[in-house]
């Protein structure tokens, strides 16, 4: 998830504060480092002690704009790791932060990742890498073996994670245009069984795909506008679900039997829109 709503009214930010915790609701971060991973994606390191499962969210606020929701890509000690994609305002006020600058959040939010001992396989399409180290990392604590499949436009919008090339098994990696890895889609490339579990993050229309073709176990976490993240003003609705709180990981076989995954979303007015 690198989601950037980053249109949010700032009247939900009131009314959340009330129903929350006060002068508590933002924590404050302090910023340690920010690496380039490419022109466009950036690591941020964030200093503050959080607990989280893999998978889960925070929201950043960025004042005077509005907020945004982020996958926490790693945690260790008192340091947090987002891997953000520039998208819009809130990423483009993050992108002029610098070191030891507060970054003001709130969560971690939702549902996260399950962690399953045997083999599993991580399926990413651009950054929707952004879960994985923090995932990678709790899947061999428990001693699972783990092989990644991540897919890309082109060699300039490849994400290398070191976690991930210390601790798979197998990497895979396509590019459309065949600068990088193996020409063609990651589609193309997922074996359709041999693993315990396949988790799956990135474009919805992707993973509706990866779904259709795999005949094993998998999760998904999904990526929606999220206005409040508390499942109050309903702008993530899923047929029935609300995604802030329900997910953003889902089981692929509750995704499958939705009308609207991978075929609608809502957008900023809360309508339907196609993907």
């Amino acid at each position: 998830m690198c989601s950037d709503v980053s249109t949010v009214a700032l009247s939900w930010r009131e009314k959340i504060y009330w129903i929350s915790s006060g002068d508590k609701l933002y924590k404050k971060g302090v910023l340690e480092e920010v690496e380039e991973i490419n022109e466009n994606v950036r690591l941020f390191k964030i200093k503050h002690e959080i607990s989280a499962d893999p998978g889960q969210y925070i929201l950043i606020w960025a004042p005077g704009i509005g907020e945004a929701p982020f996958s926490i890509s790693d945690l260790y000690e008192d340091v947090f790791e987002l891997l953000i994609a520039k998208k819009g305002k809130v990423t483009g006020y993050l992108f002029e932060r610098k070191p030891n600058d507060i970054i003001r959040f709130r969560g971690p939010y939702g549902r996260g990742f399950s962690i399953v001992k045997g083999r599993a396989m991580l399926i990413g399409g651009g950054y929707g890498a952004a879960p994985f180290p923090l995932l990678m990392r709790r899947l061999k604590e428990v001693g699972s073996r783990v092989d990644v499949f991540l897919g890309f436009k082109d060699r300039g919008s490849a994400i290398k994670l070191k976690i991930l090339e210390s601790m798979a098994e197998k990497i895979v990696i396509t590019t459309e245009d065949g600068s990088m890895g193996v020409k063609g889609v990651i589609t193309d490339v997922i074996p359709d069984s041999g693993y315990d579990l396949a988790y799956i993050c990135g474009k919805e229309r992707m993973a509706y795909e990866i779904l259709r073709k795999i005949k094993i176990d998998a999760e998904v976490s999904l990526e929606r506008i999220m206005r409040c993240g508390l499942g109050i003003c309903g702008s993530c609705a899923l047929n029935g679900f609300r995604v802030c709180v329900d997910g953003p990981v889902f089981r692929g076989k509750d995704l499958m039997i939705s009308g609207e995954f991978g075929k609608f979303w809502r957008g900023m007015n809360g309508r339907k829109e196609p993907i």
